[in-house]
């Protein structure tokens, strides 16, 4: 990660309609497998707990430790958010596209996500930068992540 690069929520309700135009030409079996919600609470809950202003560091370590919680394809799906983070503003969707798509149709609302600093008060609003105060999204309580649940 750079110091350009932070996390943040991103509501997919604000961002459906660059999503919903974009040709899902990757509509393999893949995409749809992975349990977006699942996937995305426990990134939530990892960012929530290591962040500070957007700037996760430890994150590697930490997504190690959660995907010997989940399946196998689950585990990817978790790899794939780190490696190549969605990064998408309610103007310009720059990576993660398929990935969106897919979490639309499992109705996932909210996704950790990069942006950069600079976007702050134009395209991110401050409120939506990790640590996120007041947000219940990605609540243990909310989630069953018991490993039986996801073998």
């Amino acid at each position: 990660m750079t110091d350009d690069e932070n996390w943040c929520e991103i509501q997919l309700s604000e961002v459906a309609d660059l999503v919903l135009d974009y040709e899902l030409w990757k509509d393999d079996s893949w995409h749809r497998a992975v349990d977006w919600k699942t996937v995305n609470a426990h990134l939530a809950q990892i960012l929530q707990s290591i962040a500070t202003a957007g700037v996760a560091d430890g994150l590697e370590d930490e997504i190690a430790r959660a995907q010997q919680e989940l399946s196998e394809v689950d585990a990817q799906g978790l790899e794939a958010l780190r490696i190549e983070p969605i990064t998408v503003t309610s103007v310009q969707l720059t990576s993660g596209g398929h990935r969106l798509t897919a979490m639309l149709h499992q109705q996932v609302e909210s996704v950790p996500g990069m942006f950069h600093p600079d976007h702050i008060g134009t395209s991110i609003r401050r409120d939506q930068v990790f640590p996120i105060e007041g947000t219940r999204w990605w609540s243990s309580a909310d989630w069953d992540f018991s490993p039986s649940r996801h073998r």
